[in-house]
């Protein structure tokens, strides 16, 4: 059993630990470069727009899923250049490449979608209805807030994900190089 709501604060060391938990297996071989992940990939989202976050929560009402998103591109790649991909490259330098690859993404479609989003689910709460119901919540949020379009990037064909969102009404929207794509759709 799950429910979705609005992340709090008191969230986001939980958040931290399903963006770990959930990352490639490349970022598990050394614990420093583990603990680097959620400062790419979830830190700013909680701290600088929370609003834009909504938390997959169990029984208990721990979080054990999100889906996070950025609603202003510039205002994300100004305070990621100022804040988090320093800190990021410090805990271990490999997080230079991890975060010149993510910021060539955004930046490569976010004058044409400027809100971006992120999912991730633990293992046990995926393939129940719980992402579709976290996109549903961001969705709606935005449409509320007059933005139009969303999208997410680095999808390749041979993934759950990119079927998982197909069906949901994702549709492609460009192409990211070595075999990524981005993928967008309305929010209302």
């Amino acid at each position: 059993m799950y429910s979705v709501r609005k992340y709090r604060p008191e969230d986001k060391e939980a958040l931290r630990a399903v963006c770990m938990e959930t990352s490639d297996a490349v970022f598990h071989k050394n614990d420093k470069l583990l603990h680097a992940v959620p400062v790419i990939y979830n830190d700013y989202f909680t701290e600088c727009e929370p609003d834009n976050v909504f938390v997959c929560a169990d029984e208990n009402d721990k979080a054990v899923g999100y889906v996070i998103c950025a609603a202003e591109t510039e205002r994300f790649v100004r305070e990621m250049k100022k804040h988090y991909i320093p800190l990021a490259v410090k805990m271990h330098p490999y997080m230079l490449f991890v975060s010149f690859a993510y910021m060539t993404a955004v930046l490569r479609h976010g004058k044409n979608y400027p809100a971006h989003m992120h999912i991730d689910l633990l293992k046990d709460y995926q393939h129940k209805g719980a992402g579709t119901a976290l996109i549903h919540a961001l969705r709606y949020s935005l449409a509320q807030k007059g933005v139009a379009e969303l999208y997410i990037n680095s999808m390749t064909y041979d993934t759950p994900a990119y079927e998982f969102y197909r069906k949901y009404g994702f549709e492609e929207a460009g192409k990211l190089g070595f075999g990524f794509f981005t993928m967008k759709i309305k929010t209302k």
